[in-house]
């Protein structure tokens, strides 16, 4: 008997794949949950244990004081972290140190050109891709032989393990 499958009686009944698929989603979006909240809790403890504070030499201590206030560094780390959870659930990313502009509006002017981008490398690593596996896996032509070759040259001349995809007269 299958995992998919449960005995009624005389017959197997075949239980919808959807059955299945819920519980694994749902333990995976809780495991991605539990991960971005372990790696952002990780970067904050990282950035507070380095070294220095960023100051500069020969700031005044008046502007250092205005600006960690300004920053919410002078709370404590815990509320420090509760307020960024918060933000961050908003989508409310604070304001770019470099130029000086909420974070959200620069995300919005750059995510087409980003969108695009990305589209442009699947569609390319798609076309290119597809097709050389395709070719590679149904026959030995040329270019496989001559990268099979290739591999297991290089593999005997440094000494390393000599291994195959599959089975060659050369490998076996």
């Amino acid at each position: 008997m299958t995992p998919i499958q449960r005995d009624r009686g005389d017959a197997f009944h075949v239980l919808p794949s959807t059955f299945y698929v819920f519980p694994f989603l749902l333990r995976r979006a809780l495991s991605a949950l539990l991960l971005i909240l372990l790696v952002s809790s990780s970067s904050l403890v990282l950035v507070r244990l380095a070294p220095g504070t960023g100051e500069g030499i020969g700031a005044d201590p008046a502007i250092v004081a205005a600006e960690r206030h300004r920053l919410g560094l002078d709370r404590p780390l815990l509320e420090q972290y509760g307020a960024w959870l918060v933000r961050t659930v908003r989508f409310d990313f604070g304001e770019s140190l470099r130029f000086r502009r909420p974070v959200s509006s620069l995300i919005r002017e750059n995510a087409p050109n980003t969108a695009l981008l990305g589209a442009t490398a699947m569609l390319l690593a798609t076309l290119i891709g597809l097709p050389l596996g395709v070719l590679t896996g149904s026959r030995r032509s040329a270019l496989a032989s001559a990268a099979g070759g290739a591999r297991t040259t290089s593999a005997r001349r440094s000494g390393g393990a000599r291994w195959s995809a599959r089975p060659t007269a050369r490998c076996a």
